[in-house]
């Protein structure tokens, strides 16, 4: 088993450090983000304490007694780490994640083997709808799996709410169109769109995207499809995560 979790570049290590022993900062934006993607413990060696000037005795006398690689670089350092990755607020370049901007996300995930109950995973959801104004739904089988996905409106606020259907291959059938609003939520609009980067014919997995009364939006991806969120016969795993407007 690794020793450490990750690591931090110099300038998020000292900030860190200052943070953890009560030093007040003036880059809290950066301090947030850094603490939204640690997994601990975080890793370090005396080159690193050296380089940003770090004398704390303890912390010192720990690392010399704990085998590792006391002034090796980060990029050799990295590779006893638990996830192999440097944290950093201005480098992109494997092993190090901006913590800015970057394809590495971290999110909340909710994973169900087959045969496990769903119960969780559609409460959540509820919650995550309560506050919605508009959702989009993509998902190319959503209507031929109707048995099972149908029980996805049961989630949906019954208020005024702007539904919206992703179209990749083919429209909504009409007749369930009607028989969402007859039978959910006559105030809802329910409508199909070709919408932007989510209605790109190279995407493959199935997302809602939910955007609140305050203009929050939530990308949640659901791998197996909605039909395995009421179908427990397969895994399904729920990836949550904000988006920016």
């Amino acid at each position: 088993m690794s020793q450490f979790a990750i690591l931090l570049d110099d300038k998020l290590y000292k900030l860190w450090h200052d943070f953890k022993h009560n030093r007040q900062t003036s880059d809290i934006s950066t301090l947030e983000c850094l603490l939204s993607y640690c997994k601990y413990p975080i890793g370090t060696n005396l080159g690193q304490l050296e380089r940003v000037g770090i004398t704390d005795a303890t912390l010192i006398d720990t690392i010399a007694r704990s085998g590792v690689k006391l002034r090796a670089s980060l990029e050799e350092l990295v590779s006893s780490t638990r996830f192999k990755i440097i944290l950093s607020q201005d480098n992109s370049d494997f092993p190090y994640i901006n913590i800015h901007q970057d394809c590495l996300f971290n999110l909340y995930c909710i994973q169900h083997t087959a045969g496990q109950n769903r119960d969780k995973s559609k409460q959540y959801l509820k919650a995550l709808l309560l506050e919605a104004k508009e959702i989009y739904i993509r998902d190319t089988y959503f209507f031929q799996n109707w048995k099972d996905t149908k029980h996805f409106f049961d989630l949906l606020p019954k208020r005024k709410l702007n539904i919206w259907f992703i179209e990749d291959r083919e429209p909504p059938p009409q007749s369930r169109i009607k028989e969402i609003k007859q039978q959910y939520a006559d105030c809802w609009t329910v409508r199909p769109t070709q919408s932007g980067t989510y209605g790109s014919t190279k995407r493959h997995d199935r997302y809602l995207i939910v955007t609140d009364t305050q203009n929050h939006k939530t990308e949640i991806v659901i791998t197996s499809g909605f039909s395995y969120l009421f179908d427990n016969t397969k895994e399904c795993t729920l990836m949550i995560r904000p988006i920016s407007t």
